[in-house]
């Protein structure tokens, strides 16, 4: 008579995110399943979340809107973010978390006025794009919350750089040299993004200005 052997295995892996993806392996010796196979019984991922992007980018753009400063008070929102902007390249690709820089929105109140990082989906399936602050960074709560303030560094920090590159700046000019920098980064400010009249821009409307990684 021949034994065969079979093992289980229950696999659990942790997203950054902390979604699990759970599998149960029959590890088995009988020749029909092939010799000494792996055959994967179930699998289960719990707690699903989107997993965003350890680096985000940084996409210059123009809204649809004459003198869009004008409407700094409203809470800007994208309706979906597959659609290309206007003289976007073919391999246009935009992510919940990816930072926005519409220089338009600049009134000389602060360099990062025009930033905007793409918040989670709300309920109506709408993306909020969140300010980051104005004179100095300030992360959006829905957005500091899921990253650690190193993740935030890492996310953040290069199109931040690239923003103020732009007009001259580095993050070492806004906080005085890199002691002071590196103690933001250590504990970085964020706030609750105020409730706001929305108002939707369509992103196939903007105009690409260009695009920084």
């Amino acid at each position: 008579m021949t034994v065969h052997q079979y093992e289980y295995y229950h696999l659990s892996y942790r997203y950054p995110n902390d979604a699990v993806l759970q599998l149960i392996i029959l590890y088995s010796s009988e020749p029909k399943y092939g010799s000494d196979s792996a055959i994967q019984l179930s699998s289960l991922l719990s707690n699903p979340s989107p997993i965003m992007h350890k680096s985000s980018s940084l996409h210059v753009l123009q809204s649809p809107l004459v003198d869009g400063w004008k409407y700094q008070a409203c809470q800007w929102m994208l309706e979906t973010l597959e659609n290309a902007p206007i003289e976007a390249p073919p391999n246009f690709t935009m992510r919940e978390g990816d930072m926005l820089f519409f220089p338009e929105l600049n009134t000389g109140a602060g360099e990062l006025e025009g930033v905007r990082i793409v918040g989670p989906r709300d309920a109506n399936g709408d993306f909020p794009l969140l300010s980051a602050g104005i004179e100095k960074p300030i992360f959006p709560t829905a957005i500091a919350v899921n990253n650690s303030p190193a993740e935030l560094r890492e996310r953040y920090e290069q199109p931040l750089e690239q923003v103020l590159k732009q007009q001259g700046f580095s993050m070492e000019d806004l906080y005085g040299g890199p002691d002071v920098l590196e103690e933001f980064w250590r504990s970085p400010d964020s706030e609750p993004t105020e409730v706001k009249e929305k108002l939707i821009i369509p992103l196939s409307k903007c105009k690409w200005l260009g695009l920084e990684r």
